[in-house]
């Protein structure tokens, strides 16, 4: 599991820290570097991991819908779905109103993948929600906020 960064210089830090975006991109880097501990023991990597979670929460998406929720490149997604089909974790389907339009599902492979790492993946989050104690729904729709905020 990740470790915890130690403070060197820590007045450098509260200076950085004072930096909001700063901030956001270092958490989320040390969330997506926790990632590839969480999936020991499978042969998912990050952007695989969050393809199969966003199809899990959407049932059926598009390589383009897929995209603008993941904001990762078209091309990148559509690579990686590919991939995924290739371990037997997705198919691809015809969407029925555009032929055209690729749909991503999970398959039985991809369905068990998730359930044996979401323990992991549970545990994670139920750490980051224990440390914000009270102000865990403050936090998140400060955090929309954001979010909305910034262009798609």
């Amino acid at each position: 599991m990740a470790q915890p960064l130690t403070r060197p210089g820590a007045a450098a830090f509260d200076r950085m820290d004072g930096n909001i975006t700063y901030l956001l991109t270092t958490i989320a880097k040390q969330i997506e570097n926790e990632i590839p501990d969480l999936l020991q023991g499978t042969d998912l990597n990050t952007t695989g991991y969050r393809i199969l979670k966003s199809v899990q929460a959407y049932d059926d998406l598009s390589i383009s819908d897929l995209g603008r929720i993941m904001q990762i490149d078209r091309a990148q997604i559509s690579r990686a779905a590919v991939a995924l089909a290739g371990q037997g974790y997705v198919s691809f389907h015809d969407h029925p109103g555009n032929k055209r339009k690729k749909m991503v599902s999970l398959t039985p492979r991809g369905v068990e993948v998730l359930a044996l790492v979401a323990p992991r993946f549970d545990a994670r989050r139920a750490r980051i929600e224990a440390a914000l104690g009270p102000r865990l729904g403050d936090t998140l729709a400060a955090l929309h906020i954001v979010r909305d905020a910034l262009p798609r």
